[in-house]
């Protein structure tokens, strides 16, 4: 009787180099979009701002899996600001 085992899978080398490679470029489109921030004058208070450098941290968490997400967050975010700022900002969203 053959017995099954539900481990998780280790990744080859050459998807897990794809993984790097794709976590670093949507960490980098990412912390090229957080320098762009837009106001809405018309539908908010004056301090919101409108920031696109989440859409591609989603793009990677939602195609490559939830451990790719939270490593390109960390890459982006966990670069371009310090601590304290990297908390409220991303973790209160």
């Amino acid at each position: 009787m053959k017995t099954t085992s539900t481990t998780a899978t280790v990744r080859s080398g050459r998807a897990a180099t794809r993984m790097i490679v794709c976590v670093g470029m949507l960490a980098a489109i990412s912390t090229i979009l957080m320098l762009f921030e837009f106001p809405l004058p018309f539908l908010a208070p004056g301090f919101y701002e409108l920031d696109f450098s989440e859409v591609p941290i989603l793009i990677g968490a939602f195609a490559l899996g939830p451990v790719a997400g939270v490593l390109t967050e960390l890459a982006c975010k966990g670069t371009s600001q310090s601590g304290s700022q990297w908390n409220s900002d991303s973790v209160c969203r």
